[in-house]
């Protein structure tokens, strides 16, 4: 261990900290890992059964229009022995970049380490020991200087049988400041919880935390200090709120508008009465409290664990925190809190969750790009283990949207959620950490980004190269890969995007087009190969696929893959497990599919929890679309056009589309030689409305490649519908939303997939979630 010498204002450390290096490197087919760990795709090995050699899978774009993945892989931050924890994170605004710190036990002691982390989530560098003596330091946090462009971290350490509170500088390069400073030194009690927030304004910093130096008249209260990450501090130490009773584990959030901040804290003043409740003080740029302090909530039972983040657009603050006045589990309540000197409560209490089941360890975000904020915690609501869960709430106190799981890997526990907002890439950053390894390691540290839009992913067409491209829903590309070579040689594929395997990270689903030899490839969210099926043999002449995603054995830890023949094919379904296994086949369609090219869509429309098949003919059929059942048994069909699709081909896209609670609808679109017109039915085949996608001149064919996606990944399973240009199109999307309003569906986006190179201005489509 390193040498140490104590002195009354700071600690010196006598030789610079070793960075131990981790590598963090994991593969394997049922849990790929993020696409952050490198900036080169995986090598592949050639597989000589394949048709095709799977090192060519990768070439992404470089073009300065690339943004970041809107679906986001997770990030391993660090995975080291015994246990990591309490994770915390900042935005370097001026770099882009992020610093993670947690508590961290793989020497043995509690240390402190931290992780940079790349805008688009892979590591930069490797793990940083910010502060490794051999003594207890725990409950980290860290804030960034936007004006000096560092981070200053602060925890608390054991070294006298107390605690107390520390500071140390890490430089945006992450090299650390030579010298580390105690915040609070109270020699025969103990100072814990810091929490720190940064000035713009000052270029310094609030370090809050409680302190029990007068236990023994009055508890524990809450003090601050005002410090920068340059020298040891020289402002005084502040009692905040000073009582009888205990005032624990603030938080704190800082306001240009007032250059001051508000501080929340768990209270015991009115323990026998309504348990422990939330107060708070508004705090100026000294670190002083002004006005009176206020209590946040004070409903029956106990609230615990306030959370703060300031609202810079409307000038106040959201503070969140877990709350038992159900008597029966914990729930995540928030109220909003005016930026005066004495805070006043802004509109009434927030119930941001009250599911029946433990919601524990809230964080806030705010993002003023949106005017919003994103609320996360850990969630029991499976029953079997803790979920991250997160919530959008609007500036005006009212929730947009329902819960979504943001992290819910199958079997694992995941704790102690928190969040930066990135300014430049318009994402929150998520940190965790969890116990998917806890055989080996105990708990470890993980991030992704959570973004508020979802990905449109786009397909080439007849003509095309065997590119698909992914872009944010206002068009902007970011993600851009080669699936085939010369095995496909039209050129054109299928797309879905789905999490197969119930990691949390998406893969996307690729298959051969007209001419080529009937395999779909898979990939993991990076562009890296996670494995091929040879779905169809001789039969299929024309090589081509159609594909749908959805849950066809009702196992909840993985999805499964629907392939129909295409043209010159034989109207045949299979139902594949990832690997390639088949679960189930059937003939969908006769002779009067004269081509024997079958569409699909795939939606759970009995609520069983078993997705059922839609299947629709293609060139050479009679626009007739029939439901399966997930072993193929037939359960119903309609004819969704007449003599106004000449060629009889349809496309298909299945979700709820109208707003309504009475369940999914099918949406079906003309295909080669028809009107451009989408039509939306209940799955019994009434029509509930319909629209045209595309203007006769720019999609002359009139052909209009369909699939549902939730634009809006927080709103409440309202299916969006996009469209894409059939063959001689001008490659666009469109999407549309269907608007209560007027009981119509309107076009909302419009963006151009591709140039020159998809030669027949063809696109299929897919859309996916954000988080």
């Amino acid at each position: 261990m390193l040498p140490i010498k104590r002195h009354s204002g700071f600690i010196i450390i006598s030789s610079l900290f070793l960075i131990l290096f981790f590598p963090l490197s994991f593969s394997s087919c049922s849990s790929p890992q993020a696409a952050s760990q490198s900036q080169e795709p995986t090598a592949l090995a050639p597989d000589d059964a394949l048709p095709f050699d799977p090192r060519e899978v990768v070439e992404q774009s470089s073009s300065a229009e690339v943004i970041d993945p809107l679906v986001s892989s997770y990030t391993t931050i660090a995975v080291a022995g015994n246990n990591q924890r309490e994770p915390r994170v900042a935005y370097n605004s001026t770099d882009n970049t992020y610093l993670v710190v947690w508590e961290d036990q793989r020497s043995g002691d509690w240390q402190i380490y931290g992780q940079r982390i790349n805008a688009d989530g892979s590591l930069l560098g490797s793990n940083i020991a910010i502060f490794a003596q051999p003594y207890p330091t725990r409950y980290p946090d860290v804030a960034y200087s936007s004006t000096s462009n560092y981070w200053l971290v602060v925890w608390q350490y054991d070294y006298y049988g107390d605690w107390d509170i520390a500071q140390r500088r890490v430089n945006s390069d992450g090299s650390l400041a030579a010298n580390t400073y105690n915040v609070s030194q109270t020699t025969g009690s103990a100072q814990q919880y810091p929490r720190v927030a940064y000035n713009s304004t000052e270029n310094n910093f609030c370090v809050v935390w409680q302190d029990g130096r007068n236990a023994a008249t009055h508890e524990y209260d809450v003090y601050s200090r005002i410090v920068t990450g340059n020298e040891a501090p020289t402002t005084l130490e502040n009692a905040v709120v000073h009582n009888y009773y205990d005032q624990k584990k603030p938080s704190i959030a800082y306001l240009p508008s007032v250059n001051g901040y508000l501080v929340a804290w768990e209270e015991e003043c009115n323990l026998s009465i309504s348990g422990w409740d939330i107060w708070c003080y508004r705090v100026n740029k000294d670190g002083l409290s002004v006005g009176a302090w206020v209590d946040v909530t004070s409903a029956s039972n106990s609230q615990r664990r306030p959370k703060v983040a300031a609202n810079t657009t409307d000038n106040n603050f959201l503070v969140v925190w877990q709350d038992y006045r159900s008597t029966s589990h914990f729930d995540i309540y928030g109220q909003r809190m005016s930026s005066a000197d004495t805070p006043a409560k802004v509109g009434s209490e927030i119930g941001i969750c009250t599911e029946l089941a433990d919601q524990s360890s809230p964080a806030v975000c705010y993002s003023p790009t949106y005017n919003k904020y994103l609320v996360t915690w850990y969630d029991y609501r499976s029953t079997t283990h803790y979920n991250i869960y997160g919530q959008l709430v609007k500036n005006d106190g009212t929730k947009e949207g329902v819960n979504v799981q943001l992290k819910s890997q199958d079997g694992v526990n995941d704790f102690y959620p928190h969040l930066a907002w990135n300014s430049s890439h318009r994402n929150f950053f998520l940190v965790w950490q969890d116990d998917r390894y806890d055989a080996t390691t105990g708990n470890d540290i993980f991030g992704r980004k959570v973004t508020y839009e979802s990905a449109v992913l786009t397909g080439m067409g007849y003509g095309g190269n065997s590119w698909y491209k992914a872009f944010d829903i206002f068009g902007r590309r970011f993600q851009n890969v080669k699936a085939f070579g010369a095995a496909n040689p039209n050129g054109e594929i299928d797309v879905r995007v789905a999490d197969l395997d119930h990691d949390g990270n998406p893969e996307i689903i690729v298959a051969h087009g007209s001419g080529a030899k009937s395999w779909i490839k898979i990939f993991n969210y990076d562009g890296t190969l996670y494995g091929s099926i040879k779905c169809f043999g001789a039969a299929n002449t024309g090589g081509q696929v159609h594909l749908a995603v959805g849950d066809f054995d009702a196992d909840p830890l993985d999805l499964e893959i629907a392939a129909a023949t295409g043209r010159n094919g034989t109207s045949w379904v299979k139902v594949f497990e990832t690997d390639g296994t088949v679960k189930a086949s059937f003939k969908a369609y006769g002779a009067a599919n004269t081509q024997g090219e079958i569409y699909l869509a795939a939606a759970d429309f009995n609520v069983d929890g078993k997705d059922e098949i839609i299947t629709g003919t293609g060139i050479g059929g009679n626009s007739l679309v029939k439901i399966f059942d997930r072993t193929g048994t037939f359960q119903s069909s309609f004819y969704a056009f007449g003599s106004e699709n000449t060629q009889g081909s349809i496309h298909l896209a299945a979700g709820n589309f109208d707003d309504s609670t009475a369940g999914k609808e099918i949406a079906v679109a003309t295909g080669y030689g028809g009107t451009n017109r989408v039509k939306v039915f209940e799955q019994n085949g009434t029509i509930i409305t319909s629209f045209y996608a595309f203007w006769n001149i720019d999609n002359p064919h009139r052909s209009v490649h369909i699939e549902a996606m939730e634009s809006q990944p927080f709103s409440d399973g309202i299916h969006e519908i996009i469209c894409g240009h059939g063959q001689y199109g001008k490659s666009y999307v469109h999407i549309f939303s269907f608007s209560i309003s007027d009981s119509r569906f309107r076009r909302i986006k419009r963006f151009k997939a591709f140039g020159a190179i998809n030669d027949r201005g063809e696109v299929y489509v897919s859309g996916c979630r954000s988080h």
